[in-house]
């Protein structure tokens, strides 16, 4: 169970377009479909670190907020009001690209540690798990996540670089698409965790 949770969070967490997948996209295009994995692997083993760091630190804020009202409210109303800003965001015209001279594995490590908004929904992701009674103290669970982790992102990115010249042509369309997508995921979410602080 923990192996199919960790690939859906690993999934949803890498379908919106950022720095690595619009990487992945313009190497498979220039360079080929192997270069293009290679920054795939890459940014596959932050997410892993990522998702260990937290569920860690998860552990410990849940044992903190477990039982605290304000800070549960306070965690339902950031959900609602970023699943709103997306859902409601204008659509973007131009998407930036971040340039890093680096390639290959070492690349797609850059790309993925400076995006700081991965490690914040990581983060998200663990408290929720917590939550609703999802337990990583054996080290069987944890090598679960990470296999489910690693498979979750690959196939993103994998799906990316054989779909990258359709997501190109029509990449603000892709981008404004997950956005919403995300934001619904966030609304939803939060609803969810609002109705179980009243019951």
């Amino acid at each position: 169970m923990i192996f199919i949770i960790a690939i859906i969070i690993a999934i949803i967490g890498a379908v919106p377009l950022g720095l690595v997948n619009l990487s992945v996209i313009e190497t498979t295009i220039h360079r080929g479909h192997k270069p293009a994995m290679h920054i795939a692997l890459g940014a596959a083993l932050v997410e892993v670190i990522f998702g260990l760091v937290a569920i860690i630190s998860g552990n410990i804020l849940n044992r903190l907020i477990g039982n605290n009202e304000f800070i549960n409210y306070l965690i339902s109303g950031v959900l609602l009001l970023v699943g709103m800003a997306l859902l409601l965001a204008k659509e973007k015209k131009n998407i930036k690209r971040q340039k890093v001279r680096f390639s290959g594995v070492f690349k797609g490590i850059l790309l993925n540690l400076i995006s700081l908004q991965v490690f914040l929904y990581w983060l998200i992701a663990a408290t929720f798990l917590y939550t609703y009674g999802f337990e990583f103290h054996s080290p069987a669970s944890l090598a679960l996540l990470v296999m489910g982790i690693l498979a979750g992102k690959m196939t993103i990115l994998w799906l990316y670089s054989l779909l990258s010249k359709n997501v190109l042509s029509n990449i603000q369309i892709v981008v404004n698409h997950t956005n919403k997508l995300m934001g619904i995921i966030l609304l939803v979410s939060g609803i969810i965790h609002f109705t179980r602080i009243q019951y």
